[in-house]
């Protein structure tokens, strides 16, 4: 069973993780977290999508190179 100290920590993180998403979706800046030797993307926000003219789906699991190349 779970702690309640515990829990309440990962009710912090989620928070903090959802706040960061937030932040990032609206940002002007174009941002990419990639992951792995590949360098595979796992998250673009609109920005990014706007400058390379595609959706996030179309970006996300497929390696950054792909993208810059």
């Amino acid at each position: 069973m779970i702690k309640e100290s515990e829990a309440a920590a990962a009710a912090a993180a989620h928070d903090l993780l959802c706040l960061c998403h937030q932040v990032i979706d609206c940002s002007p800046v174009p941002m990419a977290a990639i992951a792995g030797e590949q360098h595979v993307i796992q998250y673009v926000n609109l920005a990014f999508c706007l400058l390379i003219g595609k959706r996030s789906d179309e970006l996300v699991g497929i390696p950054f190179a792909r993208i810059v190349a």
